[in-house]
């Protein structure tokens, strides 16, 4: 194996990593959770289900939502989703386990931060990698397709559908605000800020060590 593909592939393999550790942060924050993780969040508040377990079937009806709106023109390629969510579910379930919900405000505000930064440099590490997006990333890219528009008008719907989806599982199951509160809008806000600083500060040099010069 050439040694660009093995940089390529631990690229890709951190960036999963960091990606599955900002989100489990992000779950401790007490006070809401990112967009995109909000109705795996609200459905674990609600059922006897773990946080992670509840990802894996979110992100497989993702997927399947990603085949229903391309149609004819669905690739195939993106059932690699499945396995990604496979571990990316088992790595949130590990980080989750051994991390504890901070007391005091300042300390949430600190893991909030830490998580949208961590989220931030998950992305930009995988995306640029141009290997398997995580399944959110797919079916906004998908919606982008659909209304014929960029990824980004796909991210935000999809992370306004994530949010209404939430809030009505916590209202029908009487756990309101659990899974939406001033960190989802944070979130969703300063995201897509890390993402964009992190593509500028990495996106060069990953891509040479990985041999994508030409994605430059």
């Amino acid at each position: 194996m050439k040694k660009e593909h093995l940089w390529r592939a631990a690229i890709y393999g951190a960036g999963v990593l960091v990606l599955a550790l900002g989100g489990s942060l992000g779950t401790k924050t007490g006070m809401g959770i990112s967009p995109i993780n909000a109705i795996p969040f609200a459905l674990s508040s609600a059922f006897p289900i773990g946080f992670s377990m509840a990802v894996f079937v979110f992100y497989t009806g993702i997927i399947a939502l990603e085949f229903l709106i391309r149609g004819k023109h669905r690739r195939w390629r993106d059932l690699l989703q499945l396995p990604f969510s496979v571990v990316y579910s088992a790595l949130l379930g590990v980080f989750g386990g051994w991390m504890q919900v901070p007391s005091a405000l300042w300390q949430r505000l600190a893991v909030l931060a830490a998580s949208i930064l961590l989220l931030g440099l998950g992305v930009a590490l995988m995306v640029n990698m141009r290997v398997v997006p995580n399944p959110a990333d797919g079916l906004a890219d998908t919606i982008g397709w659909a209304l014929k528009r960029d990824m980004g008008l796909g991210k935000n719907i999809l992370d306004g559908c994530c949010v209404a989806g939430a809030f009505c599982i916590d209202a029908a199951f009487g756990t309101i605000w659990t899974s939406i509160g001033i960190s989802t809008v944070i979130s969703a806000i300063f995201i897509g800020r890390a993402v964009h600083l992190f593509d500028r500060l990495l996106r060069g040099k990953i891509l040479r060590l990985a041999g994508l010069d030409h994605e430059l």
